[in-house]
């Protein structure tokens, strides 16, 4: 038995039923709370814990989020000493730049971020549990944190895996750094 949908009506229901089953995943999508939620990592590669310490912060605003990572007690060279220095490093992604995706999954946001460099690309994945703020306000109490990222490495011709280890405590007080920070300035040699 042959059938023939003429009828737009028909065809409009065709269409949506064929779509049917990808819907309850489209549908399930979590709306993202205004958020700023805060926490510092240590990286923890190979069993080994590294000192340089990363705060990380994940900033939500109606759907559109940004990471930021700012890195001290990075002890390097220090280009005006013979001695080391902790330069401040300072890297961003967002979801506007696309580098970056954060979905909620219950109680939990899940950014997702993908970069390329000289040495490879890599996927840092990082899981931001919070607790739930009051009707209208903004999400600020981060109860639960896990990351970490896989880098394929071109230079060292592997995969690295690396876990970042937050401080626990919600407010943690560091007395002392292993190296003196070097913070930019105006160059006023010219």
């Amino acid at each position: 038995m042959k059938h023939e949908i003429s009828d737009p009506t028909g065809i409009v229901l065709l269409m949506f039923l064929a779509l049917l089953p990808a819907g309850p995943l489209a549908w399930a999508q979590q709306k993202i709370p205004d958020t700023r939620l805060r926490v510092t990592v240590q990286q923890r590669e190979k069993g080994k814990l590294n000192p340089a310490l990363h705060v990380q912060e994940l900033l939500c605003f109606s759907g559109e989020c940004s990471l930021t990572s700012i890195t001290l007690n990075g002890c390097q060279p220090s280009p005006v000493s013979n001695g080391m220095a902790s330069p401040v490093i300072i890297e961003r992604s967002s979801t506007v730049g696309g580098n970056l995706k954060v979905t909620k999954e219950g109680d939990t946001l899940v950014a997702i971020e993908t970069s390329v460099d000289i040495g490879g690309d890599s996927v840092t994945t990082q899981r931001f549990r919070y607790e739930k703020a009051r009707e209208g306000g903004m999400v600020t109490k981060l109860t639960g944190y896990s990351g970490g990222f896989v880098k394929n490495s071109i230079i060292a011709k592997q995969v690295i895996t690396v876990e970042f280890v937050p401080l626990q405590g919600a407010y943690k007080e560091i007395l002392k750094l292993d190296c003196p920070l070097g913070l930019p300035g105006v160059d006023g040699s010219n």
